[in-house]
Parts: C-alpha cells; structure tokens; sequence
C-alpha cells in the first residue's frame, strides 16, 4: 500500500462517478483499505483531490506543442486538453474547482513556457502571463465544460427585463463555436495571425 494505491482509487471513483463521488469513505473501499489508512498518504481530501487532478494532467500529450508550426501546435494542444474535458468530466471537474500544483501541473507549465518562448518567440514575461492566461482558461473551461446545462441561461433570464440587455439577448441567439473561442486564444497568445 503506498500513495500510489490511493490516488488510483480515487481516480478510478471520479472517472466512474464524478467528482462529487470523492470521499474518504469511498476511497478507503476502493483501495480496500480502512478509511483513517487513507489519511496516512495524503494530508487531506484537497491533496487528494489535487493529486487526482494532476494525474489527469499528466495523461495530455505535451508533445503535440512541437507537432507542428507554433499556431497550429497551440491549437492542436488546446484541443487536445478540451477533448480530454468532454472524455473525462470527473477529473476536469476537479481540475476547475481549485488550482493544482504537482509534478504534470509543473511540467505542463514548463512545456508551456519553452513553447511559448522558444517557438513562439515571446520574452519570459509575456511568455509567463501567456501561460497564466491559457491555464486560468482551461481552468474555467474545465469548470464551465463540466456544469454545462443548456436551460440555466433561459431559466435565469426570465425575469429579466429583455429591453435592459438586448445585445446579451442577441449573443445568447449565435449559434457557439470553438473554433472562434480558439481563434480568439490563439490571438491572445500568439498575436493576431500569430506565427504558424
């Protein structure tokens, strides 16, 4: 029995049942373990929950930043990541709810940061705030992806007066897409057209 053990029980309770699924209680059963055995791993549910999340971390493929030209490899990479949100919601669940700090975070937000200096050619600053932006937003994405529900925008609106918000209204009728959302990353990172 070691850290191990622990954290795959976890992982495998929140890839069966959700983040919500996550409890001491639960993963001692997974682990086959009695419940205060868990507690001798890890500190607490957080550092659970953040180790199961950075284990979801680790599955991305990083390599997919040196695939190809820098704006197509930042695109394939972010759509990589939001694959992994639709294919695995438990984990990008807990990916949302709070910020992960392990070894996959790290070694994502250096690949991040060497791409973003190295190929996309921007200095360690602009490098750094760009990497805060894109993890800040694959946070939210996580979040948002994972809470989703078509009715809460119509039953929020209903008793709010339509004159008061009509460019919202009109918003709400586009229809959505992820490659504009993409675009629009793509241009916050790399710049406007950016370098392919």
């Amino acid at each position: 029995m070691d850290r191990d053990l622990i954290v795959g029980a976890a992982r495998a309770i929140v890839e069966r049942n959700g983040a919500a699924a996550l409890t001491l209680r639960a993963v001692a059963a997974e682990a086959g373990v009695a419940p205060n055995a868990v507690y001798t791993y890890v500190n607490d549910m957080h550092d659970l929950s953040t180790a199961v999340a950075d284990a979801f971390i680790g599955t991305w493929d990083l390599t997919l930043l040196d695939s190809a030209a820098p704006r197509p490899a930042a695109a394939a990479f972010i759509q990589h990541a939001w694959d992994q949100f639709t294919l695995h919601p438990g984990p990008a669940d807990l990916l949302g709810r709070h910020r992960v700090v392990g070894a996959n975070s790290l070694a994502l937000q250096e690949a991040l940061l060497g791409f973003l200096t190295e190929r996309a050619g921007l200095g360690l600053e602009r490098a750094a705030s760009g990497t805060y932006l894109l993890t800040a937003w694959l946070h939210g994405r996580a979040l948002l992806r994972t809470s989703d529900d078509e009715d809460v925008p119509a039953r929020q609106l209903a008793g709010v007066d339509a004159a008061s918000i009509p460019l919202t209204l009109a918003a709400a009728r586009l229809p959505t897409g992820d490659l504009d959302e993409l675009e629009l990353l793509l241009d916050a990172l790399l710049g406007q057209g950016g370098p392919d």
